[in-house]
Formats: structure tokens, C-alpha cells, sequence
């Protein structure tokens, strides 16, 4: 009885030992992922500034929303197992309250008035198999949802600041090269270095008549 009892022990704690294996797993995949989610944005930001081109930096909110998603897949699957493991220490049963759930998991209890009724503080409790790796049931709860985990303040401000490099960038960029297409408007004046002289047309006076360059016969002139 006591060998089938530590036997027992050495199974369970084996079982708990690959829970920890595999939430440690996804805590690394979500570490790689934001270190694939700089790189990244990195080089498209990078190339972005190379060329002045404003819509490449835009580019880049691409594999950041990308991964974002898929780091909070992967934190809510590591909740999920979380609470598996918390369950299995707990023999295969984890109490939460009702409030704790997805609306639509949430239980409804009648009342003496035939009415049924969601009690937020009541307790339920999620059971799971014996040495079980099965994580689905634990998705009912709000905080292992990634549509909640997407929200949450461990990644949200981390993919927000690439977002903010990003759009920083472009408006940046797009300042600074419509300032640069801007044409022009230079107003110049031409001066010559020449000396411009005005002669005057010499006046001749022969006995009291004007002559100036016009053509006049010679025996018009009386003496």
C-alpha cells in the first residue's frame, strides 16, 4: 500500500514536472517573439530612414501587430496550463468565482422563484482528468482568453511603444519630404556690369538756326 502510494507521488510529481516544461516553453516562445518583433521593426524603421520614404515605415506596424497576436496566443495558452497545474495540486479540481469566467460560461442558478440568476461570488469549480495535459477547459476563464490577455498591461505597452516608433517615423518622414517637394519662389534681378551712356544729339548753330541731325539742304541755310 505505501509502494503504490509513492509510486503514486513519483507519477504526479513527474506529471506536474512536464506542466512546467511546457509553461516555461511558451514563456520562452513569447520572449523570442518580441525579440523577433524588434529586429524586425528595426530594419523596416531602418530602410524606412535610408530611403525618406513614409510609407515603408508603416510597413513595419505589419509584423508588430503580427506578433503581438501571437504573443498573446501564447500567454493565454500558458495561463491556461498555469491554472491546469494549480488544478493538479489541488487533486484535479480548480475553485474560481462565477465572476471570474467568460460571460457565456458564467453559471446561472434558480432561484425559490424559479428565476435563474448569475451569483458572481459563487464558487465553481473546473475539474480535470488524472495526469491529463488537456488546457481547453481552463479557456473558460477571462483571464486565460488572449482576447482579454491581448489587453494586458505585461505586452500591451511593449507592442504600443513599437507601434508609436512607427507612426513617429512616418509622420517624420512625411513632414520632411513635403518640405522638400516644396517649390521654390526666387525673385532675381539682372544688372549689367556695362556702363550705359546716353548722348544727346549735338546742337549746331550757323547764324542763329539749329541744326541737329535731321538732313537739310545746303542753300536752305541763308546767310
Amino acid at each position: 500500500m505505501e509502494r503504490t502510494e509513492v509510486d503514486s507521488n513519483k507519477v504526479k510529481e513527474k506529471h506536474l514536472d512536464f506542466l512546467q516544461v511546457v509553461i516555461t516553453r511558451h514563456n520562452s516562445n513569447s520572449f523570442i517573439l518580441k525579440g523577433w518583433a524588434i529586429a524586425i521593426c528595426t530594419a523596416v524603421l531602418t530602410v524606412a530612414g535610408s530611403l525618406k520614404e513614409p510609407i515603408i515605415a508603416l510597413v513595419a506596424l505589419v509584423p508588430i501587430i503580427t506578433f503581438w497576436f501571437l504573443d498573446s496566443f501564447y500567454l493565454a495558452n500558458e495561463r491556461c496550463f498555469i491554472s491546469l497545474y494549480n488544478a493538479v495540486i489541488n487533486k484535479n479540481s480548480l475553485k474560481i468565482k462565477n465572476k471570474q469566467l467568460l460571460k457565456k460560461h458564467q453559471v446561472k442558478t434558480e432561484n425559490s422563484d424559479g428565476i435563474f440568476k448569475i451569483e458572481l461570488e459563487k464558487e465553481i469549480i473546473i475539474k480535470t482528468n488524472e495526469y491529463s495535459m488537456n488546457y481547453i477547459p481552463f479557456k473558460k476563464i477571462a483571464r486565460n482568453n488572449w482576447q482579454n490577455v491581448i489587453k494586458s498591461r505585461t505586452i500591451i505597452w511593449f507592442y504600443l511603444m513599437l507601434i508609436s516608433f512607427s507612426i513617429a517615423l512616418f509622420i517624420g518622414l512625411l513632414f520632411l519630404k513635403s518640405k522638400t517637394d516644396e517649390v521654390i519662389n526666387v525673385s532675381t534681378e539682372l544688372k549689367s556690369d556695362s556702363l550705359f551712356i546716353k548722348t544727346e544729339t549735338p546742337h549746331i548753330i550757323i547764324n542763329e538756326i539749329i541744326l541737329n541731325d535731321s538732313v537739310m539742304k545746303i542753300d536752305s541755310i541763308t546767310k
